[in-house]
């Protein structure tokens, strides 16, 4: 009896030849399959290897973008005026006053939206200001935004962003509502989301807003300074990560291109031509930092506040000031505006 049972527990499974082959060479196979893709990984981030393999519906769409934006006609014929009325403000709360009470001037209805919080047990209170474009045809359930900081470098891009806003009020077969925004920064854009979405934040205490606009859909933070530009970077969180849109992305790199302007990914001081660097190098970095920035929801800009709302948002930076700037304020502005057409068109064919 006892020898029986010993019997039974003597005899072992066995796995095929194969199987324990696998096994054994375990760490072979691992750092082979690692090698493999290391170095696919190289091989696809060069361009000319990868764009072959790109699949667009919309490939054309940037051509189909006619900007229609004239300053003569819709920017201020004292705009040097503007921009010193707002220079000579330097607190953020009374240049959102100012600015409310210019967008009235311009017969159009701004709002306030006042938002207080703690930091190292002081009280810091400070004001969003908002206008919204009400959509002329269709039923106004959804939205674009433009986002500007309030800060004192970013006046040429307020003095666009008003002038924009009566550019889209004079338009009448607009289907989307545009919301105009301009914040002092990333706690009063959490406010304005927290609000507009209807939620609680532990740390921030905001007035609710006085007119909601539907789901937002997309938009643009505009950090644009100086009166030429020669290169603009965009940054971006979410637009390949929850909420996929990179045939926007792609044609707003094509927009730049368009204005000869030299758009620029992840790259803000980067100063010399691309080809100046070795291109494995150059593109592998620069997708290792896109990929780490995907990955971590990076908060890198005010874009990345609204990616956590799957709002597909990019931010075009320009604010080098190095004087080589050859494309003016207005063409700017055209810029701005073809970006905003583009992403109508990209989901709405607008």
């Amino acid at each position: 009896m006892n020898d029986a049972s010993l019997s039974k527990v003597c005899h072992l499974y066995v796995p095929p030849k194969p199987v324990v082959t696998l096994i054994e060479k375990a760490n072979v196979i691992f750092v082979l399959l690692l090698a493999v893709a290391i170095g696919y990984g190289l091989f696809f981030v060069l361009p000319e290897n990868s764009l072959g393999t790109y699949i667009s519906e919309k490939g054309l769409m940037p051509g189909l973008v006619n900007e229609k934006f004239r300053s003569s006609e819709y920017g201020f014929s004292n705009r040097d005026n503007i921009y010193k009325r707002l220079k000579g403000v330097s607190n953020i709360e009374n240049r959102s006053l100012l600015i409310k009470e210019i967008i009235e001037d311009m017969g159009y209805r701004g709002h306030l939206q006042n938002y207080n919080y703690l930091k190292y047990d002081k009280n810091i209170s400070n004001t969003n200001v908002y206008s919204i474009v009400k959509c002329v045809r269709g039923p106004c359930t959804e939205s674009m935004v433009l986002v500007v900081p309030l800060s004192t470098k970013y006046i040429d891009s307020q003095i666009m962003t008003m002038e924009l806003l009566n550019y889209f009020n004079s338009l009448t077969n607009w289907s989307k509502n545009i919301i105009f925004f301009f914040t002092p920064g990333f706690i009063g854009t959490q406010a304005f989301l927290s609000a507009y979405y209807n939620q609680d934040h532990s740390n921030i205490h905001y007035h609710s807003l006085e007119f909601s606009s539907g789901d937002l859909i997309g938009g643009v933070v505009l950090n644009l300074s100086g009166k030429k530009f020669d290169r603009v970077n965009i940054q971006y969180n979410m637009i390949n990560g929850r909420y996929p849109n990179l045939d926007w992305f792609n044609g707003i790199v094509r927009i730049l291109e368009k204005f000869d302007l030299r758009p620029l990914i992840h790259t803000p001081k980067l100063d010399r031509s691309i080809k100046d660097f070795d291109a494995l190098s150059y593109h592998g970095k620069h997708c290792l930092r896109s990929i780490l920035s995907q990955a971590f929801l990076e908060t890198e800009n005010l874009h990345s506040l609204f990616g956590l709302h799957c709002v597909s948002m990019v931010t075009l930076q320009s604010d080098f000031h190095n004087g080589n700037g050859h494309v003016t304020t207005n063409s700017m502005t055209a810029v701005v505006e073809a970006s905003i057409r583009l992403k109508l068109k990209k989901y709405f064919n607008l």
